[in-house]
This record gives structure tokens, sequence and C-alpha cells, in this order.
């Protein structure tokens, strides 16, 4: 089994950067692409369950059609038993629709374990879900892994966001992201829902 992941800027690591040169940029060169990617969430996660991970979380204005076109494109990549979570980012990034993003997502991976989370802003905060979808692996569809960090912030008395940030209205927007160990705390917020739902 392989964690395999999908996803926009949360997902792919900004806001760990400890580079001057890149802090605050979505385009990098390779080397602080691989270190985001290498220190985000799904590195935690995967580290919880002991199995390997593949990273394909995306910067720069990647919305959730962009997301089902990475998937389509790299469907026949997957195994069978690969374990598949993505990460929605804001519904309207592109000209579709939060129905037709999640129908089209949740098709393409109906014969794989696949779970899926809000990053900072609910993909169906807008829009109500069309009763024909099937929302069963969607973990808490109105929550967001934003609003978990500013409630852990709350806990621990330490900012979870990038540039020691705290959760407030730019973190809703997606325009604050989480810092290391707010990465680390996603992980264990993902890893918490879907333990009991996993076979490893």
């Amino acid at each position: 089994m392989r964690l395999v992941t999908f996803g926009d800027s949360f997902t792919a690591g900004y806001g760990v950067s400890q580079s001057k040169k890149w802090a605050g940029r979505g385009a990098t060169n390779k080397f602080e692409d691989f270190y985001r990617r290498m220190n985000s969430w799904p590195r935690f996660l995967a580290e919880k369950l002991n199995i390997p991970f593949i990273n394909m979380g995306m910067c720069n204005n990647f919305g959730n059609n962009d997301i089902y076109k990475l998937i389509n494109e790299n469907i026949n990549e997957l195994l069978e038993n690969d374990l598949i979570i993505v990460a929605f980012s804001f519904p309207y990034r592109n000209l579709t629709t939060a129905n037709s993003d999640y129908r089209n997502i949740d098709r393409i991976l109906n014969s794989y374990n696949r779970f899926y989370f809000n990053a900072f802003y609910p993909i169906f905060n807008d829009e109500v879900p069309e009763p024909d979808l099937n929302l069963t692996n969607f973990i808490k569809p109105n929550y967001t892994f934003s609003e978990y960090l500013g409630e852990i912030e709350l806990k621990i008395n330490k900012p979870l966001f990038q540039n020691s940030s705290w959760y407030d209205n730019e973190s809703k927007d997606g325009s604050q992201h989480p810092n290391l160990n707010g990465y680390r705390y996603i992980a264990k917020f993902i890893y918490d829902n879907i333990k009991d739902k996993v076979n490893l």
C-alpha cells in the first residue's frame, strides 16, 4: 500500500520554507519544490501509517478541476491498494462547480480506498451537494484543515501558520499556509479520522 495525495498548496507544503528567497512565493525551483513536498502533511501521515507516499500537491492557484485533471493524467500509475487522500481547494478557482468537481473526482477514484478533506474552504460552503453525490468518504465536509489548526493553536498557545502567524480571516481564504508544525498537526487530524477505516 502507498499513500497518494492530491491537492493544492496546502498539500504541496507551501509555508514550510525557511529560505528567504522562496518564502511567500508559489513558483519555485525544483530544490524548493521538493523541500516543500517532502515536509508537508503527506510525509507525516505516511510515517504514522508506515507506508511510502507520493505527494502530488501543486501550488500556483491549483483548483479542484486541476486536481481532477492531475488524477486523470496519472490514473494508470495508481495501484489497486493505494490509499488516496484528496484535500480540496477553493471551489471556484476554475470555471467549474463544486458539484461537478466532486462528482468527477469521486467517479474516477470510485474503485480506490479514498478519503476527502477540505484544505481551507469547504467545497460545499456556497453550493448544496446534489442528492446523488456519494459523500461517504468525505471526512467532515463542512470543516477545514485551517479551522482545525485554529482550534489546536488555542490549546497549545503556539502559531501553526507560516511566518509565526495565527489563525485568522486570512487563514480562512487560503492566503496563510501552515508552518512545519501545522502540517504535522494536519497529518494527526487525518490519521485520527481514517485510522479505523483503513486496512493496513
